[in-house]
């Protein structure tokens, strides 16, 4: 779907303390009529199979209006019905709905700046590895930290505070904000002797592994 700024003159966002007895699709359909041109939904209260079926008859709402449509707050079902732009950047969005409309965000730029203003798998992808956020939704300081495990201890075992004075970081942040995700991906291990990168970690990196040996993805 193409994105322009004519297309983000009224943002439309859902909320169910305005239905007044109409349902959710009726009081959609009198904001698109009404010149909405962007609709966001969020929706916190229903099951995920009701949230499904909602999002998807809304989303076929937004397509008779020719208006884009994206999903906060469940990155999954974002995926499942393959809500504008969201597909390539979920992928990437390390299943966080807040980094995932981020990314929506600063991909539409590069797609009205470097692009048609069409947000397809293309643009997405030279956007995001603009940004340094490669395939596995790694960013910079995530990939700077393994590569500084690899490189200046061996792969590890080696303690947070030590690869923290290494990378100029703040250990609480490291551990709170960048390590779950790499030892939730595989990427990183703890051990009693601290942290250790993981095969993936080597392979991803395309480095070598202490012993010489070369790791696979595959």
């Amino acid at each position: 779907m193409r994105f322009d700024r004519k297309q983000l003159l009224l943002y439309g966002v859902t909320d169910r303390s305005w239905l007044n007895g109409q349902t959710l699709y009726e009081q959609v359909r009198k904001a698109l009529e009404g010149g909405v041109s962007f609709l966001q939904l969020r929706e916190k209260n229903l099951s995920e199979q009701a949230f499904l079926e909602e999002a998807k008859e809304i989303q076929k709402l937004c397509r008779e209006y020719k208006v884009p449509f994206i999903i906060n707050d469940n990155v999954d079902l974002a995926l499942e019905i393959d809500a504008d732009g969201a597909r390539e950047m979920a992928k990437r969005s390390r299943g966080t709905p807040r980094l995932a409309n981020r990314l929506l965000k600063r991909v539409r730029d590069f797609a009205q700046v470097k692009g048609s203003g069409e947000i397809d798998k293309a643009i997405s992808c030279y956007a995001l590895e603009a940004l340094n956020i490669d395939r596995y939704g790694l960013d910079q300081i995530d990939n700077k930290l393994l590569t500084t495990i690899i490189d200046k201890f061996n792969g590890g075992p080696v303690g947070l505070t030590t690869i923290a004075t290494a990378l100029g970081e703040d250990p609480g942040t490291l551990e709170e904000v960048y390590e779950p995700f790499l030892i939730k991906e595989g990427f990183i291990k703890r051990t009693p002797r601290g942290r250790e990168v993981t095969e993936l970690a080597y392979a991803h990196l395309g480095r070598l592994r202490p012993d010489g040996i070369q790791s696979s993805l595959f």
